[in-house]
């Protein structure tokens, strides 16, 4: 309970959340991470143990290899990032699991793909996270589909992260 309630803070703090550079860039769609959609039956046992119907959800495993999906992206002004898009197909919105997360001064975003409006941003996210020991889930964003966003501080090729798992939320 106390780690949300920092990231809640956190999150809410004027001048932390910056728009990520893609989206000021307009860079389009990066590869996006397909799941297969739950099961009803799946759906229904979430909901049978949920607390309160308002919080329910439920864990899905990403493989590890599936990071190798996300791809680099040169933009103008000479900024590097790396992008990969999940979706969920049915959730109401998303948590990341980040573990092993040091970014040290890149930054880390997600973000629903751009559309009308204004997007919303969870992050950025830089050293080793909120709680700085490279473990934490991400805030929340409201979508079946979110864009994951690294911005290394150098010339890093590599991304400072592992995505265990998202947290897929239904709403009934």
């Amino acid at each position: 309970m106390k780690r949300l309630a920092m990231a809640l803070a956190i999150s809410l703090v004027p001048g932390l959340c910056q728009t990520p550079p893609s989206l000021e860039a307009k860079a389009g769609k990066p590869a996006f991470l397909k799941l297969k959609p739950l099961k009803e039956k799946q759906i229904d046992a979430v909901t049978a143990q949920a607390a309160q119907p308002r919080a329910e959800g439920t864990h899905r495993p990403i493989e590890v290899r599936s990071l190798d999906k996300g791809t680099w992206k040169k933009l103008s002004g000479g900024v590097n990032i790396w992008r990969l898009g999940i979706e969920s197909p049915g959730a109401a919105g998303l948590r990341v699991h980040f573990s092993g997360f040091d970014a040290g001064a890149g930054k880390l975003w997600l973000h629903a793909q751009a559309g009308q409006g204004k997007p919303e941003v969870a992050g950025p996210y830089s050293g080793k996270g909120p709680y700085k020991d490279g473990d934490f889930w991400s805030d929340v964003v409201f979508s079946s589909s979110i864009i994951i966003e690294y911005q290394p501080a150098g010339s890093a090729r590599k991304v400072p992260f592992r995505i265990p798992e998202i947290s897929h939320l239904i709403r009934r």
